[in-house]
């Protein structure tokens, strides 16, 4: 059985004078606003409803490797080479900086799970960070098992009961709460 899908251009971001690419993209919650992570370490808003360009958020250094919107839409963590910053999307200001790693690891990864209360971040390994509006501590860190020591990928389970961390290997790593077991897939 052949299945074929059709796709069409509903809307197309970018700039007659961009020489940049894109590097990451998130849809904010409501689907109001659409982030877009550059090559030139710059994040862009873009307004859904008007297909216009916003806001430029700035600050980073080198590419945007990664970018999530909390459950409401008010933060965005992106994530670059210098660790994760998180914009107040409200004010279009950076409201904190993590630096998770050393200056020679990436940030490769960042989300937020379903209720805005953890932030992961995933470098030489993976991070689980209480979110907080004074302070963001480190509740859980899970090794890459796989020894590349370079998380590319990660994302939150139901309730945040499990995280799947995605690494420079075949397969994929899901831990759960303490008490459950580690599962290879």
């Amino acid at each position: 059985m052949n299945v074929y899908m059709i796709c069409m251009i509903v809307f197309q971001v970018g700039e007659a004078s961009e020489q940049d690419g894109y590097t990451s993209a998130s849809f904010h919650p409501h689907g109001l606003l659409l982030g877009t992570g550059m090559t030139t370490a710059v994040v862009k808003i873009w307004d859904m409803k008007t297909q216009s360009h916003v806001a430029n958020l700035k600050g980073h250094v080198g590419p945007v490797t990664a970018m999530s919107f909390s459950e409401n839409g008010y933060l965005l963590a992106t994530a670059a080479r210098d660790g994760v910053r998180l914009w107040d999307v409200r004010k279009l200001t950076n409201m904190r900086t993590i630096s998770p790693y050393d200056s020679g690891t990436p940030t490769n990864a960042v989300e937020f799970d379903s209720s805005g209360s953890y932030l992961g971040i995933g470098g030489s390994d993976a991070r689980v960070y209480q979110a907080d509006k004074a302070e963001w501590n480190i509740i859980r860190t899970l090794p890459d098992l796989s020894g590349t020591g370079k998380v590319t990928s990660l994302k939150f389970g139901a309730d945040a009961n499990y995280i799947v961390v995605g690494s420079m290997v075949y397969n994929l790593r899901i831990f759960g709460l303490p008490g459950d077991e580690q599962m290879d897939v």
